[in-house]
């Protein structure tokens, strides 16, 4: 159930630079009582103080989207930076304002210490030691895109704890390195296309940014062969990533998830070739956007927690020839839809709690490996076709002999 994928290609050439767009600048407060002191600079003009009426209650102020000015200037020092995120941003921007959150540790880093986006802004001659304010206001001059890929792959490291338990790092939040130089990442015309992280002590929780790096084709994370002991991913998959609609290749796999897949997580990977998600503890169901994977020709969700019944909708996967549920605790029938899946070479249903009779599945034609053990409710016969094409293929069936009937089985 492995697959090596294919290559990627570097190419140079630098992103244009989009023109620039206007950016909200909130207004600090107005002050609630008159004061002799100076009063700061502020970035609007600040209205004249009002004294309240001492017989009236503060008003609850009403809940805003935007933060605060005093919020701002506490972590913002780039309103374009920071305008461009928000907008690429699954909560609004209020997890970069958030201190101690990867995406606050990514937001701080590229404003404050990445040179190589600093170096964009130096262009135009602003300083960030300016005392004067609109010298001091930073402007992004690199296209929103690449800042939002910058700060998305930043976010990553810093979610899974890049810091202290990956064990190969190489140039990652290198302040003078495009992203497209750290280790694991490759890319086509400057633009992230595949991760690809081998036991490399991948751990923490996959942030949702990962959903921004929408030209990705190929996402690698296998922790398979770490020691027990060692840090797995937890969490699950962030249901941002359906928004991978260019993705090919999907192999997460050796982790401690607890959080079931979205149900729509499939709906849009309709260019898919193999979603490997095993070995991960997934609790929850199959979901029902399998109907999507058209293109699929390998899904592997073994060696999970998942639970009620294989959906209907997989049939629908005309194009798959290796599906491997096995050791889940999938429950109910084995679904007819599944005799429409003609291109079917090795099937694998074992160690659950599927039940009923088998259905027909002699409409998997070069079916070579069926495997039905450990399903100790289910009944009836492989049938007769599947029994034919079993042994021209050169294959064998696996199934509990003392409660199913195979002739072409090992051991029936």
């Amino acid at each position: 159930d492995d697959d090596d994928g294919g290559s990627s290609s570097r190419t140079d050439g630098a992103p244009s630079t989009p023109t620039t767009p206007t950016i909200p600048i909130p207004t600090a407060p107005a002050p609630t009582a008159p004061t002799p002191a100076p009063a700061p600079v502020a970035r609007e003009p600040t209205p004249a103080p009002i004294t309240p009426n001492p017989t009236q209650a503060k008003p609850t102020p009403a809940p805003t989207p935007f933060p605060t000015a005093e919020e701002l200037l506490g972590v913002v020092r780039d309103l374009e930076l920071y305008n461009a995120l928000i907008a690429a941003s699954s909560d609004g921007g209020a997890s970069l304002l958030e201190e101690g959150t990867p995406q606050n540790q990514a937001f701080v880093w590229i404003q404050t210490v990445d040179t190589l986006t600093l170096a964009q802004r130096r262009q135009r001659g602003l300083r960030r030691d300016a005392q004067d304010d609109n010298q001091r206001r930073l402007v992004l001059q690199i296209p929103a895109e690449q800042a939002v890929q910058r700060f998305s792959a930043a976010t990553f490291f810093y979610a899974t704890n890049g810091l202290t338990t990956w064990t190969r790092k190489d140039k990652w939040l290198s302040p003078t390195e495009h992203e497209c130089e750290w280790q694991g990442v490759a890319c086509r015309n400057f633009v992230i296309d595949e991760l690809e992280f081998d036991n490399c002590g991948v751990s923490g929780e996959l942030p949702p940014e990962l959903g921004s790096l929408t030209s990705l084709t190929r996402l690698l994370i296998d922790n398979r062969q770490s020691a027990e002991s060692d840090p797995k991913l937890i969490g699950g998959i962030p249901d941002t990533l359906k928004q991978l609609t260019k993705l090919g290749f999907i192999k997460i796999i050796g982790n401690n998830f607890d959080t079931a897949l979205a149900d729509d997580l499939f709906l849009q990977w309709t260019e898919i070739d193999n979603v490997n998600l095993s070995r991960n503890n997934l609790p929850g169901s199959i979901p029902t956007s399998v109907s999507a994977l058209e293109t699929c020709t390998q899904l592997n969700l073994s060696n999970n927690q998942l639970t009620e019944s294989i959906p209907v909708e997989i049939g629908a996967m005309v194009n798959v020839f290796l599906l491997s549920l096995r050791r889940n605790n999938l429950s109910g029938p084995i679904p007819t839809q599944m005799n429409q899946l003609g291109k079917m070479q090795k099937c694998f249903m074992d160690n659950n709690n599927l039940s009923g009779d088998l259905p027909d599945l002699s409409g998997m034609s070069f079916l070579q490996e069926l495997d039905l053990r450990a399903n100790p409710q289910l009944s009836g016969s492989v049938d007769a076709g599947t029994c034919a094409n079993i042994p021209s293929n050169n294959g064998k069936g696996f199934v509990d002999c003392a409660t199913v009937g195979c002739s072409c089985c090992e051991g029936c």
